[in-house]
């Protein structure tokens, strides 16, 4: 009887991934999933096979589907990971973000508040296109910003919408500017250089560089950002704030490539070409405030990455009988 008493007195803990069956989003579901957090994912096109496969406690919804806003009236965190672009798409055209994400997004958020108002918000943005160029050490939250892409923009103006609805609506927020998280669902996505390696690696195709191979930036392990949300869900925190998230370390392509080449133990090409206007030189973050206030740190090296994703790859492929593979 206490027991029945108790679970009735207890709140359950009840998230919604927006973008929940992207490259990030699918890291976060299996983690979720695995600690039986009551979660249900919304995208334009939901994975339902990686779902039933991986986290079939999840229930998906298509973002049409006029059923997904009745079952967030009780959310109590709304984790926002979806995007329509990427930094080098439409990169001079801002009206192309604006019509295609932030509007969008202003239209998702104002209806959450209209229909869940103690809903606390959890926004994955830009690690490196909110800073822009102009730096040389590692970014501070409140370094200047200059955005270089039409992305980048796109991402400050919805920060700029959550701080908005927070001074009008009191709605709190979470936004997470995070650096370049790498994992294995990320493998044959739009972008990420060191899964490119990797596959190089596996198929020895040549890598295209843009730049000299000296562009820094910061990887990190996506399943260390999902223990940051995990850490920040489980602190119920009403205050907003803006926490960079990433390694703090810096590395340029050629580091990168040789890093991978080491952990596969092969020789990986690669053909160096004109750098692009939007490719920043330097983009590694300052990570120091996550750790005070959230005592959270990447700790994972890129080594430590690339060796779970290799292995990985090699068990899925041993398991379809793929001998190639090693």
């Amino acid at each position: 009887m206490g027991d029945l008493a108790l679970k009735h007195r207890v709140k359950i803990m009840k998230i919604c991934l927006l973008g929940g069956t992207g490259f990030i989003g699918k890291h976060l579901c299996k983690m979720l999933h695995n600690d039986n957090v009551k979660t249900i994912v919304v995208s334009r096109y939901p994975d339902v096979d990686f779902l039933s496969s991986h986290a079939p406690s999840i229930k998906s919804y298509s973002i049409d589907d006029p059923k997904f806003w009745m079952d967030v009236a009780d959310v109590d965190f709304f984790v926002h990971l979806g995007s329509g672009s990427k930094p080098s798409s439409s990169w001079r055209s801002p009206e192309h973000e604006i019509e295609y994400n932030t509007l969008s997004f202003a239209t998702t958020i104002r209806r959450l508040i209209d229909i869940n108002p103690n809903c606390h918000v959890i926004f994955a943005s830009s690690g490196g296109q909110i800073y822009g160029h102009g730096h040389h050490e590692p970014i501070r939250e409140d370094d200047s910003l200059a955005q270089a892409t039409a992305y980048g923009l796109g991402k400050l103006f919805n920060e700029q919408m959550l701080v908005f609805f927070n001074n009008i609506e009191s709605i709190n927020y979470t936004i997470l500017r995070i650096a370049n998280p790498v994992g294995y669902w990320q493998m044959g996505g739009r972008h990420g250089l060191v899964t490119a390696a990797i596959n190089a690696g596996f198929t020895g195709e040549r890598l295209n560089v843009y730049g000299e191979g000296s562009n820094y930036r910061d990887y990190f392990d996506v399943d260390e950002l999902c223990g940051l949300i995990k850490i920040l869900i489980s602190r119920k925190e009403n205050k907003s704030n803006i926490f960079n998230v990433g390694s703090g370390k810096g590395y340029n392509e050629i580091e990168v490539i040789d890093t991978v080449g080491a952990c596969m133990h092969r020789k990986i090409g690669y053909k160096l070409h004109q750098s692009r206007d939007f490719d920043l030189k330097y983009s590694v973050l300052n990570v120091d405030k996550a750790k005070n206030l959230l005592n959270w740190s990447a700790k994972n090296s890129l080594e430590h990455v690339v060796d779970k994703i290799v292995k990985e790859i090699s068990d899925r492929n041993k398991l379809m009988g793929n001998i190639q593979v090693t």
